[in-house]
């Protein structure tokens, strides 16, 4: 009876496998799949649709491709293909990026890091930078014509500084072993239809209406401008936009409509600002948890809750021209003090709920010329960041204007693909002073395609943060009490970078 139990098993399991082999299918190395050709983003001309318009990122911001709805070129879209009914089709996608850095500083006395305790400690201004990223998916199709399936991407861990230098963490290349670990960032499971829509749930950006519908922003060359380059250095100008990590990872559910005559749309909600977590995480005071609502710990009070995003978009060509445009429209709550927080200008601040719109928009010529433009206005104060109400010497809260404008060429013979563009940010900054902080950069860039798969890329950036009041070398406003007065004011208060990087990306 055992060996009869055992043979049933081998049997049925090889029916399993069997089938299963039949099922899942994994695209051959031209990047052929169930639906067409499908090319790859890395630099090799513009990745158009129908609209004439690139839909997909840098060697940075490629992983992001799934947030893309179906009907795109893009080539991480998800759903990433479309099987056969009854059937499903697995999908793996490498992404290897490696590059020379270099960057000069002003204002940061060389880049020190920002205590005067630490004054004569620098960094070197070159360095080589490495990372590895994975992404899954599995694509499905009912008989019934329902599509469902999944999508989870890995990264390495980082620092946020170039691999190997020392920094407030790591000290010796030994101790930077860490930055191999592995970790997950976007996770999502969908399920829907072409005529009805996609419903996705999860974290990260393939849930976050505000990534999706971003329209002008020209940082789909070189490695990906600020967003890309923001935090590579303890000072960078700040990124306001919702591609940057901080603002898209949190858990949350998002519907995504079919696209009908070019417009699409997409709706999303956010309980809390915390990635997807099983367990509450609060510490023994029940602070610190991943869904906070109220709190007398300063930290959670800048945390926003429940936050409700709706965007449309229209994607069209006229003969050679192309047009698309987008706008967005967020709102939050906030985590609310409890009876013992600390008062504004005691060493506590208090916070307006996110608030504010985004729009944008690319013209493009026979698909390989397009000028860009994006603005974003209203109470935030940086990537995912609350807007601090004023306090102290501080008269009022300026709104959050943000504003971009670039454009981009692709030499299809060559191939190589060249852009340029400038932003400017302002906004509070530094809670408690009278005075606004301001965030600038220019980017400058080229990818050039060996073939599929594999891109060169080089990149130019330069920028400046500027804050009246604000020490930037010895944080002399870290505290409202400071910040009520006016210690330090105007010393060191604008910081300045410029960097260079030349690399390769390998994305398959």
């Amino acid at each position: 009876m055992r060996k009869l139990r055992l043979l049933l098993y081998a049997g049925t399991m090889a029916g399993a496998l069997a089938g299963t082999a039949m099922a899942f299918e994994f695209p051959p190395s031209d990047g052929s799949t169930p639906t067409g050709p499908l090319q790859n983003p890395a630099g090799v001309g513009m990745i158009t649709n129908t609209s004439g318009f690139q839909e997909i990122g840098t060697p940075y911001t490629a992983g992001e491709g799934q947030q893309y709805t179906p009907g795109t070129s893009s080539y991480g879209a998800m759903p990433f293909s479309t099987p056969a009914p009854g059937t499903v089709v697995m999908r793996i996608n490498l992404q290897a990026v490696a590059m020379f850095e270099g960057a000069w500083w002003s204002g940061m006395n060389g880049q020190g890091f920002g205590t005067t305790a630490a004054a004569g400690n620098k960094e070197n201004p070159y360095g080589v930078d490495a990372y590895m990223r994975i992404d899954f998916a599995v694509d499905g199709m009912s008989k019934a014509g329902f599509r469902y399936g999944a999508f989870a991407e890995v990264r390495e861990q980082t620092v946020g500084n170039l691999t190997g230098l020392s920094n407030d963490y790591v000290t010796t290349t030994s101790a930077a072993n860490y930055q191999n670990l592995l970790y997950a960032r976007n996770i999502c499971a969908y399920v829907g239809t072409d005529a009805a829509g996609i419903i996705k749930i999860g974290q990260g950006s393939c849930v976050d209406t505000g990534s999706a519908m971003l329209t002008g922003l020209n940082d789909e060359i070189d490695y990906g401008g600020w967003d890309g380059a923001n935090g590579v250095f303890n000072i960078a100008p700040a990124w306001p936009w919702p591609d940057s990590g901080s603002d898209y990872m949190p858990q949350g559910i998002a519907y995504f409509s079919p696209v009908i005559a070019g417009f699409d749309a997409a709706v999303s909600f956010n309980p809390s600002n915390n990635t997807a977590a099983q367990g509450s995480a609060c510490t023994a005071a029940w602070e610190g948890c991943s869904a906070q609502s109220a709190s007398n710990l300063t930290s959670d009070l800048s945390r926003w809750t429940n936050r409700f995003e709706i965007g449309g978009r229209f994607r069209g060509a006229f003969g050679p021209i192309g047009l698309a445009v987008s706008g967005t429209y967020a709102h939050s709550g906030v985590v609310q003090p409890g009876p013992t927080a600390a008062t504004a200008g005691s060493g506590g601040v208090r916070y307006n709920p996110l608030n504010f719109g985004i729009i944008g928009a690319e013209v493009s010529l026979n698909k390989f010329i397009a000028i860009g433009a994006n603005t974003m206005f209203g109470a935030f104060n940086g990537a995912g960041a609350l807007q601090p109400q004023p306090y102290a010497n501080a008269t009022s809260t300026t709104t959050a204007v943000a504003w971009e404008f670039g454009g981009k060429v692709t030499i299809p013979s060559l191939p190589v693909t060249m852009g340029a563009s400038y932003y400017n940010f302002k906004y509070q900054g530094q809670a408690g002073l009278a005075t606004q902080r301001v965030s600038q950069g220019i980017d400058i860039g080229a990818d050039y395609g060996f073939g599929p798969g594999m891109v060169a890329y080089a990149e130019y950036l330069w920028g400046q943060e500027n804050q009246g009041g604000y020490n930037f070398l010895t944080g002399a406003c870290a505290s409202a009490t400071v910040c009520a007065s006016t210690v330090n004011a105007g010393a060191n208060n604008t910081a300045q970078v410029q960097v260079a990087m030349l690399g390769l990306a390998l994305q398959f």
